[in-house]
């Protein structure tokens, strides 16, 4: 009778622990999502996204498609990205996440030609550089 109640009662247990972290599991899927791209919707990677909470700050980096993904607690944020080469930072807003939700937020970052690095390729056929080369003075 003592060994039935026993195993009850670790079955109920193990139900309510497995009731219990369920949602706890959901919270560690990605919550905040997005992508980070130019003006003409261009990717941009590496782009330091931070995310501004009350009492504690996250960031990530932007993969090659310019996604972003962050675990986050339900509450208010200011989001904003770090400066890049060629581009305006984006602006801290103000993002809203409530539990069990999965928010977008895209981020456009406008061209800034004050920093931007530039490459010339200028490209000529072999035949005229030996010409100009070889000439005498």
């Amino acid at each position: 009778m003592k060994k039935t109640w026993k195993i009850s009662y670790i079955i109920e247990t193990m139900i309510l622990l497995l009731c219990l972290t369920e949602p706890t599991m959901a919270q560690m899927n990605e919550n905040l999502k997005g992508r980070v791209t130019d003006e003409s919707d261009g990717a941009i990677e590496n782009v330091v996204v931070i995310v501004r909470g009350k009492s504690k700050n996250y960031q990530t980096v932007s993969n090659e498609n310019g996604e972003y993904a962050l675990v986050l607690p339900e509450g208010a944020y200011k989001i904003s990205t770090r400066k890049v080469v060629g581009f305006k930072p984006f602006k801290e807003k103000v993002i809203k996440l409530i539990s069990g939700q999965i928010l977008y937020h895209n981020m456009k970052l406008k061209f800034d030609l004050k920093d931007a690095d530039c490459l010339l390729i200028v490209t000529s056929s072999s035949n005229k550089f030996s010409k100009l080369k070889r000439k005498k003075k």
